[in-house]
């Protein structure tokens, strides 16, 4: 179950980490970013919404199986 539940956070992390670095990317462009700023600021929050949709897939999964929230 957990490796299913790492392989489905990580499909869904990256999906989302992919579209957080284009659209920071698009949005700081348009302020007029130095490139190594873009690089960062899109980075940045890409390893963010990956890190977020992988602990929330991981968390969901721990709650489902465990039945914690039938306690």
């Amino acid at each position: 179950m957990l490796t299913f539940l790492l392989l489905i956070g990580t499909l869904f992390g990256a999906l989302a980490g992919l579209s957080a670095f284009l659209i920071t990317w698009s949005e700081y462009e348009k302020h007029q970013f130095t490139r190594q700023r873009l690089w960062r600021e899109s980075l940045s929050m890409a390893v963010f919404a990956f890190a977020f949709f992988l602990l929330v897939t991981l968390i969901i999964g721990y709650v489902f199986s465990h039945d914690v929230i039938t306690r």
